[in-house]
């Protein structure tokens, strides 16, 4: 008897496994899950030898070709007095990307956005305030909401969207705490359907005058002699 009630259990339990495979119209490529990014901000630095970026003009000790001094958009701009600075002792930036269900439909889900920037300066040494934006540049493949046949909509890979999301800076801090669908609500756009892959293409902190100031990366610190 108990052997006759497992056999029915496992053939409910796969009945049920193939008819959710058939309702699926999530056919491209992904992992099983990518709830969350979240990363620490650098300095951004102006490349070297891009065709937009600074010529070499030394090498590495390993004869890498490198350019020196390192040098900041904003000193590439020419210094502008508010533009943003680290406090080297002092200065963190954070950011994270975060999946949230959307709140538009049961098949919607949204990207939670959450920065924050902690004593930050400026040329004059003083703590920073005025406008930023946080520059967004990301590559969305999605299964469309425009349905081919019953219950199935398109995957298709979208041209690369950038989402700008503006900040205040006031005494050195700025947080900004908002939803992707708030701001593509604005811009007239569809919110997030269910099935939605989002690469992260770019993102940069800009500051009051558009230089880039801050990008996703990591600093080692100086280790003692």
């Amino acid at each position: 008897m108990k052997r006759h009630l497992l056999v029915a259990l496992a053939a409910v339990v796969a009945l049920g496994i193939t008819a959710n495979l058939a309702q699926a119209g999530c056919d491209f490529e992904h992992p099983r899950k990518a709830k969350n990014f979240k990363c620490d901000f650098v300095q951004a630095f102006v490349s070297c030898g891009n065709p937009t970026g600074n010529v070499p003009n030394t090498t590495s000790a390993s004869g890498v070709p490198g350019c020196t001094p390192p040098e900041t958009f904003n000193a590439q701009a020419g210094s502008q007095i508010n533009g943003w600075q680290w406090w080297e002792q002092r200065s963190i930036g954070k950011l994270q990307f975060r999946e949230i269900q959307g709140n538009f439909g049961p098949n919607t889900r949204d990207l939670k956005v959450k920065m924050r920037l902690r004593r930050i300066i400026d040329k004059t040494g003083g703590l920073a305030s005025g406008s930023g934006t946080l520059s967004t540049l990301a590559r969305t493949t999605l299964e469309d909401t425009v349905v081919t046949s019953p219950g199935m909509g398109t995957d298709m890979t979208i041209i690369d969207f950038p989402a700008p999301f503006a900040f205040g800076m006031t005494n050195g801090n700025a947080t900004l705490t908002t939803t992707a669908n708030t701001l593509i609500a604005g811009l007239g756009i569809a919110p997030l359907p269910g099935c939605t892959s989002l690469e992260v293409v770019s993102i940069q902190v800009l500051d009051p005058n558009g230089n880039n100031f801050a990008v996703c990366g990591v600093f080692f610190k100086d280790l003692p002699n």
